[in-house]
C-alpha cells in the first residue's frame, strides 16, 4: 500500500467530485437518440414474413399460442411467460402496464387468459406501431 493511501480501490473525493460533476451538467438527450438501439427497420413486413415462414395465414385471426414463436423475445418465450403469468397469479380483473413491450405478445397472451385489461408502452415507436397494427389486423385472439 502506498503511504497516505487507504487502501481502497478508488479514491472517494475524486469520485465524489466527478460525481457532483456530472450531476451538475445539463445533458441533453434526444428521444430519437434513446430510441435508436431498440428500432427495427420494416419490422411490420418482418413480423408478417415470420409468420408466413411459420405456415401460418396472416389474414386469419391468430392465438397468443401460435404467435408465440414469433414474439416472447426474452429468457425462455412463451413457457416463461405461462409461467409468470401463474406465479403472478393474474386474473380477468387485473390491470397490467406492461413496460418495454416491444410487439406486445405476453399482453396478448394476458389479455386473451385470463382475459384481464393491458396497457403497453416501449420505448421504440417501430414496435409500438407494429403492435398496434397487429391487434388491428387481428392477429391476436
Amino acid at each position: 500500500m502506498k503511504p497516505g493511501s487507504t487502501g481502497l480501490l478508488y479514491d472517494k473525493a475524486a469520485f465524489s467530485r466527478c460525481l457532483l460533476d456530472t450531476m451538475t451538467k445539463k445533458t441533453e438527450i434526444s428521444m430519437s437518440a434513446l430510441e435508436a438501439p431498440y428500432s427495427a427497420d420494416d419490422i411490420e413486413a418482418r413480423v408478417l414474413g415470420a409468420i408466413r415462414v411459420a405456415g401460418l395465414d396472416p389474414d386469419r385471426c391468430l392465438s397468443p399460442v401460435e404467435l408465440a414463436a414469433l414474439g416472447h423475445f426474452h429468457s425462455g418465450g412463451f413457457r416463461a411467460s405461462l409461467i409468470l403469468r401463474d406465479l403472478a397469479k393474474t386474473r380477468a380483473e387485473d390491470r397490467i402496464l406492461a413496460i418495454g413491450a416491444g410487439l406486445a405478445d405476453p399482453a396478448r397472451m394476458l389479455a386473451a387468459s385470463p382475459g384481464c385489461q393491458v396497457a403497453c408502452i416501449d420505448l421504440s415507436s417501430d414496435y409500438g406501431v407494429a403492435a398496434l397494427r397487429e391487434t388491428l389486423s387481428g392477429y391476436q385472439a
